[in-house]
């Protein structure tokens, strides 16, 4: 496992490191150091690598931990988050992030294997498997297949429809099955790649998933969409 820890002060970082080294030596394969200038980077470009990150975050910081959870939640809904928050301060914002355990400085070493169990706990009940990987305005993002409920092609770029937004990359739609590994992704048209969980119902040329949205099936992938369906669904 790989952790991020970001503050803007390395002594900081160093104890933080030596607490958890002192507490479960043998859980962490690799520390990575960041100040929030350096982590934001990585976020914006989609390049950190890190499966956990630990933000301090200090009572009247001016750079906001917070907003840069987000921006982890957005790009990577796997990376797992903890707050290290001073003693006397603390953000009620912090509850619009997914975030993994919130710990106060002084109980650090007290919480910090508690935490850690909780996101291996969390990061096991989670198929990673069942996430694609694409590029979306030059960053890195990591999408739940279970969320996409289609990808439709116009001119050279595809769209990636979920409940909450709509994702452009230039992503081929033929790429999508393939990266697709719960077998969910099915393309059912040349412009359109349908998500086989939310389909609610298909006539001759028409699919109508669960939200209402109507989508093509043409006569080439037909068979190919009551194929894969069969196999996701079961023949009865």
């Amino acid at each position: 496992m790989t952790v991020g820890i970001c503050d803007k002060r390395m002594n900081i970082i160093d104890s933080i490191i030596n607490t958890i080294k002192d507490v479960t030596p043998d859980s962490i394969n690799n520390y990575i150091k960041y100040t929030p200038k350096e982590l934001k980077e990585k976020v914006n470009r989609g390049t950190f690598p890190c499966d956990l990150i630990i933000l301090s975050k200090l009572n009247g910081n001016t750079w906001d931990a917070v907003a840069l959870a987000k921006s982890i939640n957005k790009i990577n809904p796997y990376c797992g988050i903890i707050f290290l928050i001073e003693n006397n301060g603390f953000d009620e914002n912090i509850y619009s992030v997914n975030h993994t355990y919130c710990i106060r400085n002084s109980y650090l070493k007290k919480y910090i294997s508690k935490a850690l169990d909780k996101y291996k706990s969390e990061n096991n009940r989670i198929d990673n498997n069942n996430s694609i990987c694409v590029y979306s305005k030059r960053i890195k993002r990591h999408i739940r297949t279970a969320d996409i409920y289609f990808v439709e092609k116009e001119e050279r770029k595809s769209f990636i429809v979920t409940p909450k937004e709509r994702i452009n990359t230039i992503e081929p739609l033929k790429r999508f099955e393939d990266m697709d590994s719960s077998k969910r992704l099915c393309r059912i048209h040349s412009g359109y790649v349908v998500n086989l969980e939310h389909v609610a119902s298909k006539t001759k040329d028409t699919i109508i998933l669960d939200n209402g949205k109507k989508l093509p099936v043409s006569l080439t992938y037909s068979k190919h969409f009551n194929d894969m369906s069969n196999n996701f669904w079961g023949n009865d």
